[in-house]
């Protein structure tokens, strides 16, 4: 048994996610630890994003009695923890969340999980369809080598590294490398998702997944994805730790303007989001979302009635666009 996995993570979550491979066991499911969390504990990063993967005996889509049992029995599982406050679920893609009001650990506040599963993509950037699979078509879904390795969770082989794309090699390399050569035309947001992973680990790309990402690019692949999916790409992009570098790389390769037509990076805007954040911090709001703040830092130079057109096209909520336009007009009136 690989134990060395799990002793690269904290106690607190080895002990937790071996407990609940040993819970799945018992109602027929393999467990499986996927994508960003092994990634990053393979790097040495904290990770704070668990995300599970059920493999049933017989291939389904259907989680959800598993997550409410452990949603149920949580208390007597697991006394120290907070209790979780409740569960979304999404049958059609075999996903589910567990969700906590306060922290399980530092850090995480929700556990994912997700049917094994196969999924095809009927048209360039739509969401795919998605069908029951085992370990090894989940895996192979996946967009690059670092993202398609998995930890055993259940069995005596628990701790278990399982990397069939050579994705821990790569990670040694820093490179980044997708697993086939559809896969930025399948789904282009894997075109940015490329580009947060190399600011963010200072990753290069192979010679073969540069080439087609280049060729991604060159057929604004990006504008074939719905907006609203756009938008919620964006939003990742303005919640990571160096938002304003990814947005300049993204500028570097044309990419943001495909987000939207409107949407254009300068050198001024580290200024404008440090003028914004203090404008924020006297007024007291020093709460409001890093995310909200890099997006309207971006949307500065844009008039009212270009802002206002912007977020109708994002397609945001009625709160969230209210919300957006009021505390852009109080920023101005302040600076004024």
């Amino acid at each position: 048994m690989e134990a060395s996995f799990l002793n690269r993570c904290d106690p607190a979550s080895a002990a937790l996610l071996l407990r609940i491979g040993a819970i799945a066991s018992t109602k027929s499911f393999s467990a499986y630890l996927v994508g960003g969390m092994v990634r990053d504990v393979l790097l040495g990063v904290t990770s704070i994003d668990p995300d599970i993967m059920l493999e049933p005996q017989a291939p389904s889509l259907e989680i959800g009695p598993f997550v409410q049992h452990l949603h149920d029995t949580w208390h007597g599982e697991f006394p120290s923890l907070a209790k979780p406050s409740g569960i979304v679920t999404f049958p059609r893609y075999g996903t589910a969340k567990l969700l906590f009001s306060t922290a399980l650990l530092p850090g995480v506040s929700v556990i994912d999980f997700s049917a094994a599963r196969s999924e095809y993509y009927p048209e360039p950037g739509k969401r795919p369809v998605v069908e029951p699979g085992n370990m090894e078509t989940d895996l192979a879904r996946r967009d690059f080598s670092v993202n398609a390795m998995a930890v055993r969770l259940s069995g005596t082989a628990g701790g278990s590294l399982v990397d069939l794309y050579g994705g821990k090699g790569h990670l040694a390399e820093r490179k980044l490398e997708i697993l086939h050569r559809w896969s930025f035309h399948d789904d282009p947001v894997r075109l940015i998702r490329a580009i947060r992973l190399i600011v963010r680990y200072r990753f290069t790309l192979t010679e073969e997944t540069r080439a087609l990402f280049d060729e991604g690019i060159q057929g604004r692949l990006l504008t074939t994805v719905p907006i609203e999916r756009r938008f919620e790409e964006l939003k990742k992009v303005f919640s990571e730790e160096c938002p304003l570098e990814i947005l300049a790389e993204l500028d570097r390769y044309s990419l943001l303007s495909q987000f939207h037509p409107a949407l254009s990076y300068s050198k001024e805007l580290a200024n404008t989001l440090e003028h914004l954040t203090r404008s924020l911090t006297e007024r007291g709001e020093a709460n409001i979302s890093g995310w909200k703040r890099v997006f309207l830092a971006l949307c500065d130079k844009l008039n009212d009635r270009q802002f206002g057109t912007l977020i109708e096209e994002f397609r945001l909520n009625k709160k969230l666009a209210s919300e957006l336009r009021t505390l852009r007009t109080r920023l101005r009136d302040n600076a004024s």
